[in-house]
């Protein structure tokens, strides 16, 4: 990507677009770009911290690991996602492992660039504080719908990702991201096969299409509905 589509990234899509243009320039100055082939591990939960990372281009998921070993999937993220704001914040460890699901680049900001611009600018510290107050809910409502039965479980789920990640189109919402079923299944909570079984009971109802790992949501009130009947 162009360098300069990359600062118009940071100024639109992060928190960085409130500060002053010439802190701003001398932020970006500091940081450096990454790129990583699939399958490469950006950190490991226990990882010592101090940067954060804007996704310039590829999909990246964000996981843990249960107490039993089983992978949990927190969140999957691309192009414009910011990853990194609480290490950015307090320079403790990662909290959870970052690995690329396709070739991917990232622009890195360290946290000892960052925090005497955020220190001497309340309005981007308050940006930021709200990002991660948004980021909270989210997994508040991945610990909620752990308690749903499948269904319910899938339909939120796919939800989740149509509001991050879908495009409308004529036939719908297009949520394509190069995900398996199996890390779809770490993503609602739900073995493969479970997983595969749900997807294809709302894909005979004619609630969403399947091409590959593309998904096409065709009727998303009836995905709403399916995650309301489904909730605990």
């Amino acid at each position: 990507m162009n360098p300069a589509d990359v600062k118009t990234m940071l100024q639109t899509n992060t928190f960085l677009g409130a500060l002053p243009e010439d802190v701003f320039e001398d932020v970006h100055r500091r940081g450096r770009f990454n790129r990583y082939a699939k399958g490469d591990t950006l950190f490991l939960r226990g990882d010592e911290g101090g940067s954060m990372m804007l996704i310039v281009s590829g999909t990246v998921k964000v996981s843990n690991t249960n107490v039993d070993g089983r992978e949990a999937i927190l969140n999957f993220l691309g192009a414009g996602d910011v990853i990194g704001e609480i290490t950015v914040l307090d320079g403790l460890e990662r909290t959870a492992t970052a690995v690329t699901l396709e070739a991917a680049e990232t622009f890195v900001i360290a946290r000892r660039d960052l925090m005497p611009a955020l220190d001497a600018n309340p309005a981007a510290l308050k940006e930021i504080v709200e990002i991660l107050c948004a980021k909270l809910r989210v997994t508040s409502a991945l610990v909620e719908d752990s308690l749903n039965e499948m269904p319910g479980r899938t339909a939120r789920g796919l939800l989740r990702l149509a509001n991050q990640h879908g495009k409308k189109t004529k036939d719908g919402i297009l949520i394509n991201l190069p995900v398996s079923q199996r890390d779809l299944g770490a993503y609602f909570g739900l073995s493969r096969e479970n997983t595969s079984r749900q997807l294809g009971v709302l894909r005979n109802k004619g609630v969403i299409r399947m091409d590959g790992t593309a998904i096409l949501v065709r009727d998303p009130g009836a995905l709403e509905d399916a995650a309301e009947e489904g909730s605990a």
